[in-house]
C-alpha cells in the first residue's frame, strides 16, 4: 500500500510540472514594420532576442509598406488602441493594453518590464483589443472579465484537474482496497 501511495505521489508531482508548463499563458505582441525602415531594422535583432529570452512571447510581424492588408490591419490596431495619428509610424508594437511606435535601444528595459508583467499577470491579446473595439461590446460583464490568457484560468484549471485526479486515485486505490 505504501508503494502505491509513493508511486502515486511521484506521478502527481511529475504530472503537475508538465501541466503547469503546458498551461502557461502566452503573451502576444504585434510588430508592424516597413521594408527599408532603418528603425525597424534596428528593432528586429532585439525582437528576436526577446523571443529567445521569453519563450512565452509570441511575436507576429507584419510588413506594411508592401502589403496593403497588413497596412489596413495596422490602421485598425492603431484605432483600437487610440493611437494618435501623429504617432502612427513604424516600427509599431502592440502588446497587452500598450501600443507605441518608434524604436531605440533605450526602450529595451520598457519592453522587458511590459513583457514580464504580461507573462506574470496576463494581458489581453491585441486581437481581443481589436475585436472589442470593432464590435463596440463594452458591457459591464465583458469589461470585468479577466484577460483571455490570464494565469488565473490556468491556475484554476490546474487545481481542478488535480482535485479530480486525486478523487479518482482515492477511489481506485484506497476505497477499492477496503472492500
Amino acid at each position: 500500500m505504501k508503494i502505491k501511495i509513493l508511486l502515486l505521489s511521484l506521478f502527481l508531482f511529475i504530472f503537475s510540472g508538465f501541466l503547469s508548463f503546458t498551461l502557461a499563458a502566452e503573451t502576444e505582441m504585434y510588430f508592424f514594420w516597413g521594408d527599408g525602415c532603418p528603425h525597424c531594422s534596428a528593432a528586429k535583432p532585439f525582437i528576436n532576442e526577446l523571443e529567445k529570452e521569453y519563450p512565452e512571447l509570441k511575436v507576429t510581424p507584419y510588413e506594411i509598406y508592401n502589403n496593403e492588408d497588413n497596412y489596413n490591419l495596422f490602421i485598425l490596431m492603431a484605432d483600437a488602441y487610440g493611437m494618435p495619428n501623429n504617432q502612427r509610424g513604424v516600427p509599431a508594437f502592440f502588446i497587452g493594453n500598450e501600443a507605441f511606435s518608434g524604436y531605440h535601444e533605450t526602450m529595451n528595459n520598457k519592453f522587458r518590464t511590459l513583457i514580464e508583467g504580461c507573462i506574470n499577470s496576463g494581458c489581453p491579446s491585441p486581437v481581443t483589443k481589436l475585436a472589442n473595439k470593432s464590435t463596440n461590446a463594452k458591457s459591464d460583464s465583458v469589461d470585468k472579465m479577466p484577460p483571455e490568457n490570464s494565469n488565473i484560468y490556468s491556475t484554476f484549471l490546474f487545481f481542478l484537474l488535480v482535485v479530480v485526479i486525486l478523487g479518482v486515485i482515492y477511489y481506485i486505490f484506497i476505497k477499492r482496497d477496503k472492500k
